[in-house]
């Protein structure tokens, strides 16, 4: 004869059993783990740009008239440096009127020995690091409180040479101040589009 199961034993069989959560613990550190991670590596890659500033206009000047901002702006192409301000082009070094109307301000040096003596990797025609600081130390002169310069680049300028600019614009190894430090020139860089 078949014995009845006791209730004793249904009960205990029947009893839920607690839920593992050891897995999704794990799966929920990685996720945070990866969330830290990408947004440190985001954060690195940012470029820090001001916005224009908006102002009420001449009403608040007192009839004190401004000076325009300069509004400084190289643009390196394969033929050398064009120097352009809120005036216009600054003309290229050669007289004749075709060159000033199609060539850079400053362009490439053709002699191996001046490319050597800017210590640059390049060989002939380089471009007159040397010529563009002497420039932008003359517009320097006229606007002593300007800092800012845009930079653009056709696209196959290679990254060194864009450096290379920035370095040049920022201070005149040929001038010091009272410190005997380089004199400071253009040193906040705002990039144009296509860079």
């Amino acid at each position: 004869m078949a014995k009845k199961p006791s209730k004793k034993s249904n009960i205990e069989n029947n009893d839920p059993k607690e839920l593992n959560l050891v897995p999704y613990l794990d799966i929920v550190t990685n996720v945070i783990m990866f969330l830290l991670l990408t947004t440190t590596v985001t954060q690195m890659g940012v470029i820090n740009v001001s916005a224009p500033k908006y102002g009420s206009g001449a009403a608040g000047s007192g009839g004190k008239q401004e000076k325009p901002p300069l509004n400084l702006s190289v643009f390196i192409t394969d033929k050398g440096f064009t120097i352009a301000a809120t005036g216009g082009v600054l003309p290229g070094v050669d007289s004749s009127e075709e060159a000033k109307a199609k060539g850079p301000t400053i362009p490439k040096v053709n002699d191996p020995n001046k490319c050597l003596a800017m210590k640059r990797k390049e060989s002939a025609p380089c471009y007159d690091y040397v010529g563009l600081i002497k420039k932008l130390a003359e517009i320097k002169k006229l606007f002593p409180d300007e800092t800012k310069i845009n930079l653009s680049a056709e696209e196959n300028i290679r990254y060194e040479v864009l450096v290379n600019v920035m370095d040049a614009a920022r201070e005149n190894p040929f001038e010091r101040d009272e410190s005997n430090n380089p004199m400071q020139m253009f040193y906040d860089v705002v990039f144009a589009a296509g860079l």
